[in-house]
């Protein structure tokens, strides 16, 4: 699930569709522990500005058709429609034009990362889009999008009711449900396990958490230093580096210390607890675009002093 979510995210960057309403900001009702967050603001808008902005003017420059075609050939972009329809029965042109507003991947956790690999359990991540037609988000695209080619038809569908709404589930023979989708009110859900899209659901019901992601006073800095921002990429480093130093710390319990170099001083030194978050974001208008990116962080100390220029 993972590589076709953040797969079909990039695709669309490649395609045009028409412009429409900017949906509400997925940051007012996820908490503010989610650790990764990838949006696009308003596909449609982002799209269109893809083909008539400076990148498209770029793109279809004919002093650069050379480089283009040979890139375009590479990467195999004259049968994306072919290929997506064979397996979704849509084009990939046609599920990019139903998009409506926000798309974004989320990941809530990385520590769950780390347990995945003891426990067997999937670690959360969502796609969220807002779509125009519920139907054309069928039960065919959610299989393409959420399981794994080779084991797809192996899986069992179910239904379950969940504050109101119908979660369509998939399950390996014989087991609980693994991950699932659904569609509320114009937006597509697909998620594993079935608890973060239950998790989802409730969001997006109004079961909104106490702390939101736009509460958070680093987040409300990335989105004042990317004002311009129509797409970008949010990565919680608080938790981050919480995990790398006790990670550390469990490593060096029992271990003779090492006289010419101790790892936990050296990382004291370095101070990347001070780091609160990394944004990467694109923008662009008719005349120019841009891509910013930086490092969020409470004090200067350690590491920000050798590469901070800009106060965070």
């Amino acid at each position: 699930m993972r590589t076709k979510i953040v797969l079909t995210t990039l695709c669309v960057l490649f395609v045009s569709a028409p412009t429409a309403a900017a949906p509400p900001a997925l940051e007012t009702i996820l908490p503010a522990s989610t650790d990764v967050l990838l949006v696009i603001e308003d596909a449609p808008s982002f799209l269109e500005k893809l083909e008539t902005g400076p990148w498209g003017r770029l793109w279809n420059d004919k002093s650069l058709s050379p480089f283009t075609q040979a890139l375009a050939e590479s990467m195999e972009v004259d049968t994306w429609d072919d290929k997506v329809k064979e397996e979704t029965g849509y084009t990939l042109t046609e599920l990019m034009e139903n998009l409506s507003g926000q798309a974004a991947v989320l990941m809530p956790d990385f520590a769950a990362i780390e347990l995945e690999e003891e426990t067997g359990e999937p670690a959360p991540l969502a796609l969220i889009a807002a779509v125009k037609d519920e139907n054309l988000f069928s039960p065919r695209l959610a299989r393409y999008l959420a399981l794994d080619e080779d084991h797809a038809e192996e899986v069992e569908e179910s239904e379950e009711e969940h504050l109101g709404v119908t979660l369509h589930l998939f399950a390996s023979k014989g087991e609980d449900p693994e991950s699932g989708w659904t569609v509320i009110d114009g937006v597509a859900v697909v998620a594993e396990p079935v608890s973060y899209l239950k998790e989802v659901v409730g969001y997006l019901k109004g079961n909104r958490p106490k702390a939101t992601l736009s509460g958070l006073s680093e987040f409300q800095r990335m989105r004042e230093n990317a004002s311009q921002s129509d797409a970008y990429l949010y990565m919680n480093l608080t938790s981050l580096t919480s995990i790398i130093q006790e990670e550390m710390e469990e490593e060096a319990e029992g271990e003779e210390p090492d006289p010419t170099f101790d790892d936990l001083a050296f990382m004291d030194a370095l101070a990347i607890d001070v780091f609160q978050g990394l944004y990467v974001s694109i923008w662009q208008n008719d005349r120019e675009s841009g891509v910013d990116a930086g490092l969020l962080y409470r004090e200067e100390r350690g590491l920000v002093n050798l590469i901070a220029y800009v106060p965070g």
